[in-house]
């Protein structure tokens, strides 16, 4: 069966809510601020099945405070399979389950930033610098923290990537291009919240919007 990649771009969008509770980074995802989260989920296939929904479901939702952007994503396992994790090092993801996070923090359509972790806990960074999703400067590294949990029918991961870390236009209300990819080895998939077919060109001017940030300062730090 096929399925029609489709016009999967800028009409999806993620509202980050202001938390004022503490999030402890344990991957677990049971702090009260992502209890009232929007999650948002809808993936599609790259491959194997361009434009098949994806084979587990994966639930993304964005928080922050004034300090840091704090990121959950949780990923149930497809029915009879097994979670595929591997230790390496940074920046090597190997053949381990993944969940990347891309923001375009400028949202001017052309760059992006990248933050990804393994199963395991292995994180990945990098930065595009421009408008192409393998076009990747992996000198890019960030001080930012996640942690990873895993149970009997899925993985979560929580991220905090402080706003010193990132570059952002000085206003009171942030409009953020994100995109998120996960990748599942042991059936090949790989999974995009905003699907670009592989027929087309474009990364971050292919994003969706990420908006609700309020009332955050650019750092000259990075």
């Amino acid at each position: 069966m096929s399925f029609p990649a489709g016009k999967d771009t800028s009409s999806k969008h993620m509202t980050a809510l202001s938390t004022s509770a503490s999030i402890v980074l344990d991957g677990r995802l049971d702090e009260k601020g992502w209890k009232n989260a929007r999650f948002v989920s809808g993936f599609r296939q790259k491959d194997p099945v361009e434009g098949a929904p994806e084979s587990g479901r994966t639930e993304v939702a964005v928080l922050y405070d004034d300090e840091a952007l704090y990121i959950g994503a949780r990923m149930y396992y497809p029915p009879g399979t097994r979670l595929q994790t591997y230790m390496s090092r940074r920046d090597n993801a190997g053949k381990s389950e993944r969940i990347i996070i891309s923001l375009d923090t400028y949202n001017d359509k052309r760059t992006a930033y990248s933050f990804g972790v393994t199963a395991s806990g292995v994180r990945i960074d990098y930065y595009h610098p421009d408008d192409r999703e393998f076009q990747r400067d992996y000198s890019f590294d960030p001080v930012w923290e996640v942690a990873t949990s895993i149970d009997s029918t899925s993985w979560t991961a929580e991220f905090r990537i402080p706003f010193s870390q990132l570059r952002f236009n000085d206003r009171r209300r942030q409009t953020w291009g994100i995109n998120v990819n996960r990748y599942i080895p042991n059936l090949y998939e790989d999974d995009y919240w905003v699907l670009v077919p592989k027929q087309e060109t474009g990364w971050s001017s292919r994003f969706g919007s990420l908006t609700g940030i309020e009332g955050i300062r650019p750092s000259s730090r990075i």
